[in-house]
């Protein structure tokens, strides 16, 4: 049983690998102990951050891993390269319980060969970690945690090991997607429950259109995804209750929900170019669909030359009847320009 004294922790860890000064094997601090601490059956994962730089350090991949008080959630982040594969994905139940587990048992492994991680010399001033080991645990009321790394070798089957997960996260992210379509096929195939005859009706027309598109996106900062359609000249979110599937937000096709760092909520973003000019409105709801927060900007190139500049029209205002600066405009709009050609639509 999972102590309740812990909160969940999710961790982000480098997605390159890092370089290592004065790594001789005298000067590794885990090197120099016969072993240290590592979790055993009974021990509560708390945060793992784990890597990989396999043959082609370009290709490096990181997992990082956070456990919530109860044992039953993982948040998980994987990255492979560049590229985020799985961002703060959370995984459930026994594909939790499958991670936690891995972990714990191949600990053993990577202290039994803690002798072969680093070269035995000071002839090397300077080397590049090829992989790290580093997990936090509850080992009865004390926190504990095994740290390690290497350049000239690695755990035995550490490749192994680390496929492995990779292959677990993928296939439980591959499963929550088909979830999610699946549900969405339900909605428009009917065969959900609501009171409002509109969203029937809605949900007939979109399920009869080519012109639909869909994306699922927290827009109520709730922690759980809500289904968004945008069709033709309107974006609609639904929402369930229970799972009683509503239409919370019935919106034009310029609305677009959004969750990304600083903006969540729903977006609206119209570009023009007659004359050249930017509209923004960004607006929080409730879970029921209500708005909390409303903001405006809009930018027109008075000067018609093409660019930004001090000369043009700025409003915060949405009847755009008390123009300001561009400076007090960036002040409050910039953050928005950085989505102006945002979209998170699905065909």
């Amino acid at each position: 049983m999972r102590k309740e004294l812990l909160a969940p922790v999710v961790i982000s860890m480098m997605a390159t690998a890092f370089f290592l000064t004065g790594c001789s094997r005298g000067e590794n601090p885990l090197s120099s102990k016969e072993s240290y601490n590592i979790p055993t059956e009974g021990d509560d994962i708390m945060d793992a951050q784990l890597y990989y730089a396999g043959d082609d350090e370009e290709q490096a991949r990181t997992i990082d891993l956070g456990f919530g008080a109860t044992g039953s959630d993982c948040y998980v982040t994987y990255r492979r390269g560049d590229e985020t594969v799985v961002e703060d994905k959370k995984i459930s139940g026994e594909d939790a319980d499958y991670l936690e587990s891995k972990l714990i048992g191949y600990s053993k492994t990577v202290r039994d060969g803690e002798n072969g991680y680093w070269q035995d010399t000071d002839e090397y001033p300077a080397m590049i970690s090829i992989f790290s080991y580093r997990i936090n645990f509850l080992h009865g009321n004390e926190v504990d945690k095994i740290d390690t790394d290497g350049a000239t070798g690695m755990p035995s089957g550490y490749e192994e090991f680390f496929s492995d997960l990779e292959e677990k996260i993928i296939a439980a992210e591959d499963a929550a997607s088909k979830e999610k379509e699946s549900i969405l096929d339900r909605i428009l195939r009917g065969d959900v429950y609501d009171t409002d005859d509109n969203f029937f009706a809605l949900i007939d027309e979109i399920g009869n259109s080519d012109s639909s598109y869909y994306a699922f996106v927290d827009v109520d900062s709730d922690g759980v995804e809500e289904i968004c359609v945008k069709r033709y000249s309107e974006m609609y979110i639904i929402d369930s209750f229970d799972n009683v599937y509503k239409m919370v937000y019935d919106g034009a096709a310029y609305d677009m929900p959004i969750d990304e760092a600083g903006l969540t909520g729903i977006f609206y973003s119209l570009p023009s170019a007659a004359p050249t000019s930017d509209t923004y409105i960004f607006r929080t709801i409730s879970s029921e669909g209500e708005i909390i927060f409303e903001d405006f900007a809009s930018w027109y190139d008075a000067n018609e030359n093409g660019q930004m500049d001090e000369e043009d029209w700025f409003f915060l205002d949405p009847k755009e009847e008390k123009e300001v600066t561009m400076s007090e405009w960036l002040d409050k709009a910039q953050k928005y320009q950085k989505y102006r050609d945002y979209s998170p639509w699905n065909g």
